[in-house]
Parts: C-alpha cells; structure tokens; sequence
C-alpha cells in the first residue's frame, strides 16, 4: 500500500516538475506570456478594411495561420503534446496498479477522452488565453480525484498505524451505491442480485453495515433459503458486523422448524465464539430441533446449558421440552417436566397442558391424562378443542373406543365447540374395531352439530361398513360425498371394491371400478388387486385373468399380491395346474413369491394328504429366505392329518418345531394336533412344550378372515 502512494505521488511531482522545465527552456516569462496574449487579442478583434474584399478565415489565412502555429510549437510551453504525455502517463500507473478497480477504469476513460478532444480542438484554439484556461481544465479534472485518493489513502494507513492494524480500513460506500442497490434488490425479492452486489462490496473493501447485512439475512429467511440466510449470518459475525440478537433468533427459529439440530449448535456456537448477546429463545430454538428430531438427551443438554449461563428457563423452554418427550412417547419424562413448570411459578398455558395430555394418552395412561385435564381447571386454565381432540385421539389409538366416546360426550355438554378433527379420531377407531353402525351414527351426530364433515371422515365410515362388509352401507356413503359436491378419491372408492370383495359380489367390484376410470379417476395397484381379490373369494379366476389383462392396459404393473389373490382364485375352483401356471408366471415377470402364495398354493394339497407337496412348498419357501407362520404349520399339519395313514410322528416333529421357533399355537393348530395326534398324545405333546392343550382350545376361534392370512388382509 506504502509503495503504491508513493508511486502515484512521484509521478503527480514529475508531472509538474515536466510542466515547469517546459516553462523554463522556452525561455519566456510571464511579462512576455502577458504582451503575447494582448497582442494576439488584438489581432482577432482588428476589424477588416473597407476595401478588403477577403473573407476573413478563408482558407489561405487558415493556412498561414496553420504553419505560424506549427513555427511557434517549438517554443510554445502550453503544447498539447505535453500535457497529453503527463495525463497519460499518470492514468497508466494508476491503471497498472489495480487495474480492477472501477475508480481507475473511470480515469482510464477521462484520460483517453482528454486525449482525443486535444487532438482536435487544439488546431481550431488561436487564443492563448483559451488555450490556457482549457489546459487548467483538464489538469483539474485529472489531478483532483487522483490527489483526493493519494490524500484519502495516506490518512487511512496513518489510522491503521495507529490503531495497530497491518491494512487500512475499509472505504465507506457512498449513498446511491453499491449498499442502494444491496437495498433495492433486496426490496424487489431479487436476493441473487443482492448477494452479487453484496460481494462485490466485500470484494472492493466497502463496509457493510449491520443493517445491510441484517436485511439480506432476513430476506434469506422470509424466503425459505435457510442455508444461504445461515452463511451469511455467520460471515456478518466472523467479519465483527454487530448482529443483533433477534436476527440470530430468527435464523434459529427458521432452521428449528425443520428440526437441524446440528446446524443450529454450530450456528450458537459461533455467535457464543465471537461474544454476541444471547437469551433464552436462542436455546429454545435449538430445543424445538431436538423436539423434531425426536432427541431428549440433546434437548436436556440445552436446558443445562440454560442453567449454566444463569438465564431461567421459561413456558416455551418447557413445551419444547414437553413436545421432545412427545416426539419420543416418554410420558414419565413428561410429568416430571410439567411438575417442574408448576412449580417454577410460571403461568402455563393451554398448550403446554394439551401437549402433556397428549403424551399420556397417547402412551395408554388414559387415567393419568384425565387427572391433567382437572389440574388444568386448578390452575384456572381452561380446556379447548384442542384438548378434547388430543385425549380423544389418544384413547382411540390404543383401543379404548368406549372412553373416546364417553369424552366426545363431555365435550357436547362443555361449552367447547366441537370439533371436525375429535370425530374424526373417533369415527376412525370405530372403522378400524369394524363398527360400521356407530360410525355411522356419529357421521349423523356431526350434521345435527353443525360440524361439516370432510372427506376423510367420510372414507372413514366406508372404510368400517368394508371391514363390516356391508356394501350397501358403503355405496349410500359414496352416494353422498358426491351429493355434497366433494370430489371422491382414490381412497374413497377403493374401500367400496374393498366392501363388495369382502361380500364376494364381484359384479359391484367390477361396476365401481368402472365408474370409478368414467369419473377420470385412474385406478392404482390397490384397485385391481381389490377385483382380483373379489374373484378369488367367488372362485372366477377367468374374470381375474381378465382384470390382470386390463390392469396391465391401464399401465400397472401387478405386483405379489395381484398373482398371490390370482392362484387363489384357481385354487377355489380346484384347478391346481392353472394355479401353478400363475406360480411359473410371476417367477419369469420377477416377481418373487411370499408366505401367502406358497400357503395359498399348499392348501389343496393339504387337504387332499399330498404331505410330499406341502412339504416341497415349504421349502421352497425356506430357500426363498422366508421364514413359516402359524398358517404355514397349519397347512403342513392337515397334510399329516388328511393322509392314509397319518403321519403322527410327522405332525409332533412340526409342532415342537413351531413352538421351539416362537411361532404362537392357537386354537386352529391345536385343534389339527388333537386330530392327528389324539387327546392324550396330543396332551402330553403340549405339556412337554408348557403348554396347556385345554387352553389352546379354549382361545375364541379367528374371525373367518382371520383363519388364513387374505390378500385384502395383508394389503
């Protein structure tokens, strides 16, 4: 820096000393300079004579006046020449020095402008007084903008020798510049333009202010572009730009949302690094992120660290941590936490007793979820829909339909407003206990309440009449979402062809598939499957065959399913080498077979006494990497049953080898033991495994859908 100053000086000495050698080797002085330029003012303002007839600047005189000028060139010390050489050469060595800068690019154009007009104005120029008021002019231009900069550059590194820094500081940007157009783009929401201004202000050394980099940052964040809000938080912080601490928060809180825990300890541990202020909703956003994370011990952390910097912790401190334990179904840790902001002295809120509520409920602590909705009346906080929602939602997933319907209840006789997302929760437990006739009582309910249902409610009660397997039910549901203007979905009617497969009436199956492709709507895997299903249970494999044809039609592809509810088709209607066709069929279109498709094809053999095939089947399925289920030895144990003779030693190999693997014995197996075995050898069997054989028989018998493992089961 010392060596360019010094450069741009010495060559700004060596144009004047130049200048004033000119002066001297002409040989002229300024009473000379004087009288020359009077009589040369006379000369122009001498009238022509009456009887002149030239015209004054004809193109003789312009001629002689041309080579006066060209005579008087060696002596005269104003040449242009001259003055062009010293212009020139200055803009040259402040060009060469950073030829980058835009400051320099502008006097490297002033100084070929200069150049150019001396060139021709300078033949058209007899005034000396001209002449020398024009060079003036040009020396100003040039030199006070250079010598401003060789002036500005020496304070500066006089301030950095005082202040002990190796480099100057930073040029300010001058209003209307670089920082105004940071400012305008980022008011247009053209943030790559902003940064683009932004580093070149880095680039040339301007300083950018906190305000500057603090709307950048928040534009960043407003927008959704977290990582590049995060990089250039961190380098306003890295280069001492004095961010304030709701700008960190706010970065914090955007990261938090989507749960990037590590982004934001390393983003707290830089502003800890560089000593920026701090509170407590910077540790709570890193709390909400472990929240979503579903990580306890880091939240736990964040707490102490809380703690350890002596700040308190307050109500959003203890719902993030409330949410953690949520997120991870620690009721236990939940309690204790909810305990410790009673007694805190804090005022909770509503959401901080919903999200403890929640947790217990959800975690099957029913009762201890009720006690927080009485303490929540103790601390003068009242319940909300929310809450009824949450511990109705909670009791309906672990089961407990009758409690959820006993709080919905409650929450008619409070003066909460019911709400759409509390039936909702309900109505689904009843579809999926199968209730078909009280979820449609409560879809009645939420009419006279006023409550709109939605289309999921809706899906949910065609969904309890398809387990129930009352079509009739199901198609008057679908009847009136279209009545209410609402659009049915690919949910909506794959639960009717679910319901008309489960009633083996194949031809609803069929015609709701149909009106199902005439209202535009495309069938998925799911849909077919459900038909194909629907002809297994009635035994119409050519129909199935047919929907396979169409399905493939349509651009799906079938899938294990399909071929496993396709062989059971053929094997209802006893056509065993159709069904192993199917079987060679999926193998060659890689689709390989499951535990449904192999017990699916052993059935017939099983009960026919083929033991050899059963067994062939099942290990078939072994070297496929499966491993047998209950159906499985079922299967395996009719075959030994049905044979003549019976294969009793067989039957007591497999069903030691059932109970030994940890495959549960239910009343189906122990009933075929019994038949193969005998009571007492079949007793005796039982009790050598600790089992007891009046127990097993004594279990309720599976649900006809239940018996063996249906493709509408598994799907």
């Amino acid at each position: 820096m010392v060596a360019m100053l010094l450069t741009k000086l010495a060559v700004t000495v060596v144009g004047v000393s130049g200048s004033v050698s000119v002066i001297s080797g002409g040989g002229m002085d300024l009473t000379a300079m004087d009288s020359l330029a009077k009589g040369v003012a006379e000369r122009e303002m001498e009238p022509a004579s009456v009887g002149d007839t030239t015209t004054p600047w004809s193109i003789d005189q312009g001629a002689a006046a041309s080579a006066q000028r060209a005579d008087a060139a060696s002596t005269d010390w104003m040449t242009w020449d001259a003055w062009a050489s010293v212009f020139g050469w200055i803009m040259f060595v402040t060009v060469v020095q950073n030829p980058g800068h835009s400051m320099n690019r502008k006097y490297l154009s002033m100084s070929g402008t200069i150049s150019v007009a001396a060139l021709i104005i300078e033949p058209r120029i007899d005034s000396f007084v001209l002449r020398l008021c024009c060079m003036s002019l040009c020396s100003v231009i040039v030199a006070v903008p250079l010598l401003r900069r060789v002036v500005k550059g020496a304070t500066d590194c006089q301030s950095a020798k005082s202040t002990k820094t190796k480099k100057c500081e930073p040029v300010p940007c001058q209003p209307g510049s670089l920082a105004s157009m940071v400012e305008i783009s980022v008011k247009n929401k053209d943030l790559d333009r902003a940064v683009d201004f932004l580093q070149q202000m880095v680039d040339e050394g301007c300083v950018v202010n906190a305000g500057l980099a603090v709307q950048v940052v928040i534009a960043f964040v407003k927008a959704g572009r977290l990582e590049a809000a995060e990089r250039w938080l961190t380098w306003a912080i890295r280069s001492a730009v004095k961010v304030d601490v709701a700008t960190v928060n706010s970065v914090l809180v955007a990261l938090s949302r989507q749960g990037n825990a590590d982004r934001i300890e390393r983003c707290i541990q830089t502003v800890v690094e560089f000593g920026l202020e701090i509170n407590v909703a910077t540790y709570n956003a890193a709390i909400v992120a472990c929240a979503k994370a579903g990580c306890l011990a880091r939240a736990e952390r964040w707490l102490a660290a809380i703690e350890a910097a002596g700040m308190h912790p307050d109500v959003a401190t203890y719902q993030g941590l409330l949410d953690t334990c949520l997120k991870t179904g620690d009721a236990g840790t939940a309690s204790r936490y909810m305990k410790r902001l009673l007694a805190s002295g804090l005022t909770p809120s509503t959401s901080s007793f919903n999200l403890i509520i929640q947790c217990c409920a959800r975690t099957g602590n029913a009762s201890e979820a009720e006690q927080w909705i009485q303490c929540m009346g103790t601390h003068g906080v009242e319940a909300d829909a929310t809450t009824y929602g949450v511990i109705i939602d909670g009791l309906a997933r672990n089961g407990q339909v009758s409690r959820a319907e006993e709080w919905v209840q409650k929450m008619h006789a409070s003066s909460v407003a019911p709400s759409l997302a509390s039936y909702n929760a309900l109505i689904n437990a009843l579809a999926r206990s199968g209730q078909a006739e009280k979820a449609e009582q409560w879809l009645q309910a939420m009419h006279g309440r006023g409550v709109v249902p939605d289309l999921v409610t809706y899906n949910a009660v065609i969904n309890a009449c398809a387990k129930a397997g009352d079509v009739v039910k199901a198609e008057e549901v679908l009847k009136q979402i279209l009545a209410s203007g609402m659009r049915a979905d690919m949910i909506s009617y794959n639960a009717v062809i679910d319901a008309c497969a489960k009633a083996g009436s194949l031809q609803r199956a069929v015609g709701c598939l149909d009106r199902m492709m005439q209202n535009d709507m495309k069938p998925n895997v799911v849909s077919f499957n459900s038909v194909i299903n629907a002809c297994a249970r009635v035994g119409d494999p050519n129909t199935a065959e047919a929907t396979i044809t169409r399905m493939q039609r349509a651009g799906v592809t079938p899938n294990v399913v399909t071929y496993s509810a396709m062989i059971n088709a053929c094997v209802k209607c006893d056509d065993v080498p159709r069904a192993l066709g199917w079987l060679s069929e999926m193998r060659s279109k890689g689709v390989r077979p499951d535990v449904v498709t192999y017990t699916t094809l052993a059935q017939p053999f099983a009960k026919a006494g083929d033991w050899r095939e059963v067994e062939k089947f099942m290990g078939m399925l072994e070297e496929d990497g499966l491993v047998l289920n209950e159906y499985c030895y079922a299967a395996l144990l009719m075959s030994y049953a049905s044979s003549n003779p019976k294969q009793s030693d067989k039957a007591e190999i497999a069903f030691e080898k059932m109970v030994k693997s940890g495959v549960p014995a239910n009343r189906v197996v122990a009933g075929i033991l019994l038949r193969v075995l005998g009571r007492p050898r079949a007793r005796a069997v039982c009790l050598n495994l600790g089992l007891d054989l009046a127990t097993l028989m004594a279990q309720a018998a599976p649900r006809p859908g239940e018996r063996r493992p249906t493709t509408a089961a598994r799907r």
